[in-house]
């Protein structure tokens, strides 16, 4: 049976009803890996929690620890919930933690998740037949809890009409915060309408008529382009340096995203042991770098130009070319 959405887009179709998400990025691939840690940890298991960074780790810990304390019995962890409208299935989801009238949910950061949390509390009512629960949003970037009760009326008062807004293919979208994860997003007519009063004003021809502008339009088009694309980012330093420095930006707070994880060239041989893999498939997983080669020639003594002639003959017929990269520059 499919679904017109799930409990986990409802807080951006609560403000932008046609939202559907633009899919896997690092910061949810992120969030998952918090989430198996968390499910495997509530199990006694640890081996994803110990591949998690260490701040990671503290916070996965922290929301196993304050489950445990409020579960108010056994624990369901990960579970499947089916949430009903007049006795038919109008979504699933999956609930992190259930405890007798207590339902938890692990965050990273501090936002609104109360027609998320409340479809899933619905679900939780409606299987185990509940007329209240007890809410826990535990955010883990600040290890903070949002805790509150909600009833059967109340968590239906926030479903539902969303339900509806996102069922109707009439009912108008909205821009919001929500727009930079919407796979509609460069071809949404919100967005594309706020683009295009810009454009009107600097008489630029809008995109849907792009196939029939002039070259010279194209032109400006892609000068007006260049400019906004310069702008925003400026704007977005500008702002960032401005809330390094204390000030309270509404609506924003800086925060801190985890960075790649790698491993140091003098421990390589160190992990080649400890993983135990056959040398074929670890050397699949690491990356030479011609760069980092001709600059480990360069300090040992030898120009530039040297290091890459050196490079060239001794790595010839290893070395692969990626395919070149065509680009619209601007003639200076």
């Amino acid at each position: 049976m499919s679904f017109v959405t799930r409990p986990s887009s409802l807080p951006a179709q609560a403000k932008s009803p046609r939202w559907e998400s633009a899919g896997s990025t690092a910061i949810t691939e992120a969030g998952n890996d918090r989430h198996t840690a968390l499910e495997e940890l509530l199990a006694g298991k640890r081996s994803v929690f110990d591949l998690l960074p260490e701040h990671e780790q503290q916070a996965v810990q922290w929301a196993h620890d304050y489950i445990r304390l409020n579960a108010n019995g056994a624990i369901l962890s990960e579970q499947p919930v089916e949430i009903k409208r007049g006795g038919v299935p109008v979504m699933r989801g999956t609930a992190d933690a259930i405890g007798v009238r207590h339902l938890f949910d692990l965050k990273w950061v501090e936002r609104n998740y109360s027609q998320q949390m409340a479809a899933y509390a619905l679900g939780v009512m409606q299987t185990f037949g509940y007329d209240s629960i007890t809410v826990h949003v535990l955010f883990g970037e600040t290890q903070r809890v949002q805790r509150y009760p909600i009833t059967m009326a109340e968590a239906e008062a926030l479903v539902y009409p969303v339900l509806d807004a996102v069922a109707n293919p009439e009912t108008p979208c909205r821009a919001s915060e929500y727009c930079g994860w919407c796979k509609h997003q460069t071809t949404c007519p919100v967005i594309l309408g706020h683009v295009g009063k810009v454009g009107d004003a600097y008489e630029m021809v809008r995109l849907e008529d792009f196939h029939l502008a002039s070259v010279d339009q194209v032109a400006a088009a892609l000068n007006l382009a260049k400019v906004a694309e310069e702008w925003a980012d400026s704007i977005k330093s500008k702002a960032r340096d401005l809330a390094l420095s204390g000030i309270r930006i509404p609506g924003y707070e800086i925060k801190e995203r985890s960075g790649a994880r790698e491993i140091a060239p003098e421990n390589i041989n160190i992990a080649f042991e400890r993983l135990q893999m056959p040398p074929e498939v670890f050397l699949r997983a690491c990356k030479v770098s011609i760069t980092r080669l001709v600059e480990e020639l360069t300090t040992n003594g030898l120009s530039k130009k040297e290091a890459n002639q050196a490079v060239n003959d001794r790595l010839l017929g290893l070395v692969e070319q990626k395919p070149a990269v065509k680009y619209l520059a601007k003639l200076k």
